[in-house]
């Protein structure tokens, strides 16, 4: 796909957030976190390793459609899978070149971080 129709693509899902924020009184950054997310996970799911993970917390709850439940800023996995963080980040990696229909994000193998699990 060349540059401008990923632009138009992106400036597209943009509007609909946006107007999806104000229609809903929600903060459009909490919607546009919430579609790279599912976006992220829809790539994990077209890979050879969706069946590596179990989504849990937060956004499990939110993707049940939950009421009550607060804003979450990550995802949570349970890992079905032996190997150390190296291993993790390649997997992510993969899921960041994950080919998928257009939907105005791309995401950056190179930038791929870890950080130490929470209690």
């Amino acid at each position: 796909m060349n540059r401008r129709k990923l632009k138009s693509v992106a400036a597209s899902i943009r509007q609909r957030l946006l107007n999806q924020a104000r229609r809903s009184n929600r903060p459009f950054n909490e919607l546009l976190h919430y579609f790279a997310m599912e976006r992220f996970l829809y790539r994990l799911w077209k890979s050879p390793h969706a069946e590596r993970f179990v989504l849990k917390g937060g956004l499990m709850l939110a993707m049940w459609r939950l009421s009550h439940t607060r804003p979450t800023r990550g995802i949570d996995f349970l890992g079905q899978m032996t190997g150390d963080i190296e291993r993790l980040v390649g997997i992510a990696e993969e899921i960041c070149r994950q080919e998928v229909e257009p939907d105005g994000l791309s995401g950056d193998p190179g930038n791929v971080r870890t950080a130490g699990a929470r209690g």
